[in-house]
Order: C-alpha cells, then structure tokens, then sequence
C-alpha cells in the first residue's frame, strides 16, 4: 500500500540524517581531541554515547512502525464491514470519531476510504486526505502524516494548504529530518504569496536555524526571522532567535539591539514575560 512505501523511505531517511550526524560528531570529537591519551581515557564514553543515540533512534522507529501496523490490521480487519460504504459514508464516520478526538478510530476508518484508489477521483478525497493524515498527527505516527500532507499539497489543496505545511514543518522540528521542507514552503510560497501565517514562518525559520552551519545560512535565518512584524504575536521570540544568531556572527551590536527590541515591547503573558528575562540576561552577558 502506498502508505507503507511512504512509511519505509521516510524511515529510511530518518535514519540516514541521525546516523551521518552521529557520525560526525565522532569524527569531529576525535578530530579536536588527537592525543592518545585523552582518546583512550574519553573515546569509550563517546561511542557510549553515539550508541544510546542510536537506540533512541531505532526505539522511535520501531514505535512509527508499530502504530502503522496496528492501524493497518484494524484496517483489514474493519474492511469487511465498510465494503460496502460509499466514500461519503466513511468520510462522514471518520470525521465523527475525529470531533470525538477518538483519532485512532477516525485513521482505521478514513484508511479504508483514502487507500480506495476508486475513491480519488471524489470530490471530497482531499477532505478525507485531510482528517487521515491529521489524525495520524495526531496519535504521533508522524512520517506517514507527512506523506499524507504532501500528497495535499501536490493536489494543491487551497483549503488545507497552510495547515498541511504548518504540520510538516511540526514534524520536521518534532523528528528532526528536515528532508524536503524547502520545498514544501516554497510550494506554499509559490501559491499563497506573501500571505502566509507568521506561525508557519516562524516554525520554518526555526528549523533554518538549527541547520545553520555558516555565515551565509546564519544571515539567511535572520532574514527569515526579521520578515515577521512588531504587530505579530511571534515577534518578540522571532527577535530572540535574530540576537542570538548575530552572537554567532560576533555582530554584538545587532544582537544588543534585536534584544532590546525585547525588552521595549509590552509583553503580558508568562511566556513572554520569561522571555523579555531573558533577554535582560542575555544583554547583561553581552555587556559585562
């Protein structure tokens, strides 16, 4: 079935980036570190480490790989007695244990409907594709969410346009596999324009954050980050990820003032008031 291709080269994928990244921070440890010494005394601890990654790894691999299988069975279990439903029907009863938060139930059913290749040619099959894909969202199974997502965005499904690419940016932060992001964005960029929700943008700048490994990516991020407005609820942490990336360019004076930004705007609720905190430390280091 085509979601356990996707399954398979998603989680082939996953596996890839976190070993390669495992691998070069051996490399880089023993690099840094050449004296025998300290490699015989240390170097144990590292692979220790590298390994327990590497578990944590296979354990989240194995869990995606239990919760697709479960749903898969109860599919072929539940098929029987939904042969029979017209994609409507199926559509209808999955949206209804969605609204119920019951997701496990609302993926078996609207599985069946979605994976129906008779079914494509409905009308209301990127709504199905939708509800599926949210639901596996929302019981974690997220890299057969994102394949559903894509495949939304492929359809260039307006309705769920924003909300498709808001959950694959979600799951690229939440897994850590960032592969094909940038152009999920930029399909998104390429049919919205400008107007696209600063939460999406901000997630998205965040993600270019943590992949920033030179000058050149590290001004990128804060041309990214710098696109969101004052007016914006995501501006004052938008400017705390600006100061910090000016530190990694040893801008201090650009830092200081994405900081102070901060710190001259009214900020009310808990997150926002540990926010402008630190951002007070944060200038307080820069300037003593």
């Amino acid at each position: 079935m085509q979601v356990t291709r996707n399954f398979l080269l998603d989680t082939y994928e996953f596996v890839q980036i976190h070993v390669a990244l495992l691998s070069v921070t051996v490399f880089m440890f023993v690099f840094v570190n050449q004296s025998p010494v300290f490699a015989e005394t240390d170097m144990q601890e590292v692979y220790r480490s590298v390994e327990e990654d590497l578990d944590i790894v296979e354990q989240q691999v194995n869990t995606q790989e239990q919760k697709i299988k479960f749903i898969q069975n109860e599919f072929r279990n539940a098929r029987f007695a939904t042969s029979g439903k017209r994609f409507d029907e199926r559509l209808a009863e999955g949206q209804t244990f969605f609204v119920l938060n019951d997701f496990l139930h609302a993926a078996i059913v609207l599985f069946d409907a979605v994976e129906s290749s008779e079914n494509k040619k409905n009308p209301k099959y990127p709504l199905g594709l939708y509800y599926l894909a949210e639901s596996l969202f929302q019981t974690e199974t997220y890299l057969a969410a994102r394949s559903y997502f894509r495949e939304l965005i492929d359809l260039n499904y307006k309705e769920h346009l924003e909300d498709s690419v808001h959950r694959i940016v979600e799951i690229a932060l939440r897994t850590g596999n960032y592969q094909g992001i940038d152009q999920d964005v930029q399909r998104m960029k390429t049919v919205l324009g400008d107007n696209i929700r600063d939460d999406i943008f901000y997630e998205y700048s965040k993600i270019l954050f943590h992949r920033a490994n030179n000058e050149s990516a590290y001004k990128n991020v804060i041309g990214s980050f710098a696109t969101i407005k004052d007016t914006s609820p995501y501006y004052a942490k938008a400017q705390y990820f600006i100061g910090v990336t000016y530190i990694k360019l040893q801008d201090l004076d650009h830092a200081i003032e994405a900081f102070n930004n901060i710190i001259s705007i009214a900020l009310s609720d808990e997150d926002s008031k540990l926010l402008k905190e630190q951002a007070h430390l944060a200038l307080a280091r820069l300037y003593y």
